[in-house]
């Protein structure tokens, strides 16, 4: 118990002290991880490597690699100039319509994924109308989480599939609906609070924006990102109203990673841009590096069992009136280090028939609770969402503001479940 505290307290203090940029997160986050894992864990470095998120370190790389040649032979900005000349009377319209298309996209099926694809043009289309790059995150993030907690979706088919597998198999629909319908409640609320923050409505009309032609590359690049957006999204629209036996089995080929490695790799071969230039100019190292080392950090402490003390800490819980807050508490805190599918759901998930009927409360407020504190912290800067959010702009400066200022958004997330915990 005095391991887990006295770790929670060095990562609160590292995130303190790289906020103020006293000096880089992902150098003080580093050291401090071997340091602790081999002086209190007796953890050998191999073993603390281990913790690296690989799966979302290369979805960041991979993003940022595919579109980084369409950055570097100008056809995103020729791209996103002509969606902004069609909205130019109207550009108040824009970010509310990027939240409802990523709301969209990831309804489809990719789920969180689709972060990749539509933070790099939210992020053009915010600079073209001198909106906040804050405002294009929320916008991404919020769509985002919302659309994957559909029961088609990849998040909320997983969590159908886990409550399927339940003694509450019977109310699996029921819960899985519920939370995706509270979830674009909060999202929705936080996107309309950010877009009224910042004013977007007082976005001024674009009469100087001009329409210029795409190049011979520059076509074939655009062509290239239309396909690999139909690979990405279509095989999973298609599951969702076809049973189609072998595309349901080999679904997993169609992920937005295997298909941007393909696109990557033809881009390549086409010579659409300098490799080394885009390798070197457009892939997010940074983000990679801090969310690497920000997740070791977070590993040891996982491996001291500051998860079993969660989970003991909710069995002891004396009032039942705590219990759904509590649920979506611990759901959302430790989905901002770790993984909602593969950690924090699961987890709280095996506690609720136990607590239900322990404390004589409906199984079904307690998953729900659970479900929708789990996913709309994934947002964090150094969760999944967050990570790929910020890696799709290609502004180094603005990237390093939004990594410190996004901290405080899981926040005030954590406040609106905890609060619906106690009305729900």
């Amino acid at each position: 118990m005095n391991k887990v505290i006295f770790i929670l307290a060095v990562i609160i203090a590292v995130m303190f002290v790289s906020y103020k940029k006293w000096t880089n997160i992902s150098i003080l986050s580093l050291s401090a991880a071997f340091v602790l894992g081999y002086l209190l864990c007796g953890l050998k470095v191999k073993t603390m490597l281990g913790f690296l998120p690989l799966s979302t370190m290369y979805d960041i790389f991979i993003l940022t690699l595919f579109f980084g040649y369409a950055v570097e032979n100008g056809t995103f900005s020729l791209l996103m100039n002509n969606i902004l000349y069609h909205f130019r009377m109207k550009p108040h319209l824009i970010m509310p319509l990027m939240y409802l298309l990523s709301f969209l996209v990831a309804f489809i099926g990719p789920g969180i994924m689709a972060v990749a694809f539509m933070a790099p043009f939210t992020y053009k289309l915010a600079k073209g109308i001198n909106a906040p790059a804050s405002l294009a995150y929320i916008t991404v993030a919020m769509g985002c989480t919302w659309g994957s907690n559909f029961l088609r979706s990849s998040g909320g088919a997983v969590v159908y599939r886990l409550l399927s597998n339940d003694v509450y198999s019977n109310m699996a629909f029921s819960i899985t609906m519920k939370g995706f319908l509270w979830t674009g409640v909060i999202t929705t609320a936080i996107f309309v609070f950010y877009y009224l923050k910042y004013k977007g409505w007082k976005t001024k009309e674009l009469h100087d924006i001009e329409v210029e032609p795409l190049n011979t590359i520059q076509k074939k690049n655009a062509v290239l990102i239309l396909i690999v957006i139909c690979f990405s999204l279509l095989p999973y629209l298609l599951n969702s109203v076809a049973d189609i036996g072998w595309l349901k089995r080999n679904l997993e080929l169609f992920d937005i990673p295997i298909v941007m490695t393909i696109g990557s790799l033809i881009a390549s071969i086409m010579k659409f841009a300098d490799d080394k230039r885009v390798l070197k100019e457009q892939v997010s190292w940074s983000v990679i590096v801090m969310i690497g080392a920000m997740d070791i950090l977070i590993g040891i402490g996982e491996e001291v069992g500051m998860m079993a003390v969660v989970s003991d800490w909710l069995n002891h819980v004396l009032s039942a009136l705590w219990i759904s807050p509590l649920l979506a508490l611990v759901g959302s805190i430790m989905n901002i280090f770790t993984s909602a599918i593969a950690v924090a759901i699961p987890t709280l998930f095996s506690l609720v028939p136990d607590l239900a009927k322990t404390y004589g409360l409906s199984p079904v407020s307690l998953y729900v609770a659970a479900f929708v504190g789990s996913t709309v912290t994934g947002c964090s800067p150094i969760s999944t969402v967050g990570g790929m959010a910020i890696a799709g702009c290609d502004d180094e400066k603005s990237r390093d503001e939004l990594f410190y200022k996004m901290f405080f958004l899981p926040v005030i997330l954590i406040i609106i479940v905890v609060l619906l915990g106690f009305i729900y």
